[in-house]
């Protein structure tokens, strides 16, 4: 029988798999690869940003693999296992901090991991299974943002990854109430043609009526119920 193809309209959310650390305080290696294996297992289809504007509708079962923050451990650890699976993801870069480590986090919060390098990304890069999104310039406290700063985290983000490090990316991850009022909403739509933006009830919107329901992945997560809820999307 013919796998049938997957259109999303507002009635619809798309699957994302949210992943933060590979590590004690995010996900272990050995947890991480068995959710791709089960993944491909079950016949899930990852896809990129770029495939949502595609005229083709998605595949039976989309789902949307993000690796945030921009750490070092995708390009070390998670990246080959992609590789392996002939899988495809998305990783979020705080523009400014690349290079650098993850200064945003307390102290208290484990010990601060490496994030990509300008070397890492260009490797990276010419993989099209790849995929960049912006995380604004320093993944700042949302709740201590005002409008103008979400603004310009906007814009100078969109011209530093292509300035700077020659990618191009029409997706951003800002998570911020504030990118729900109508200024700032217009002003990111100026820069960007897709944009996850945090909402209510911890859906995710991106224009063009596609909805995103995240589900963070960590040790913790039981793979059987995960699989069993980006099913039903």
């Amino acid at each position: 029988m013919k796998a049938s193809t997957h259109t999303i309209t507002s009635k619809k959310k798309l699957p994302v798999l949210l992943f933060h650390k590979i590590g004690p305080d995010g996900i272990s290696l050995k947890k991480l690869e068995s959710v791709l294996h089960k993944l491909n297992q079950r016949h899930f289809s990852p896809i990129l940003p770029s495939d949502f504007a595609k005229k083709s509708p998605l595949p039976a079962r989309p789902v949307l693999l993000f690796f945030a923050n921009g750490y070092r451990t995708f390009f070390t650890l998670a990246y080959p296992l992609l590789k392996k699976y002939g899988l495809k993801a998305a990783v979020g870069l705080p523009v400014g901090l690349i290079g650098k480590y993850d200064a945003w986090q307390n102290a208290e919060a484990g010990p601060w991991q490496d994030l990509l390098t300008k070397e890492d990304l260009k490797l990276l890069g010419k993989d099209k299974n790849i995929y960049f999104i912006s995380q604004g310039i320093d993944n700042a406290d949302p709740q201590r943002m005002d409008q103008a700063n979400a603004c310009w985290q906007i814009s100078e983000s969109k011209a530093r990854l292509e300035r700077m490090y020659d990618i191009k990316t029409q997706a951003l991850f800002f998570p911020k109430e504030s990118l729900q009022e109508c200024t700032v909403s217009e002003e990111a739509q100026t820069h960007y043609s897709f944009i996850i933006q945090k909402g209510k009830r911890k859906n995710f919107l991106v224009p063009a009526q596609l909805f995103l329901h995240i589900f963070p992945v960590r040790c913790s997560t039981w793979i059987w119920w995960l699989l069993f809820k980006i099913k039903q999307h």
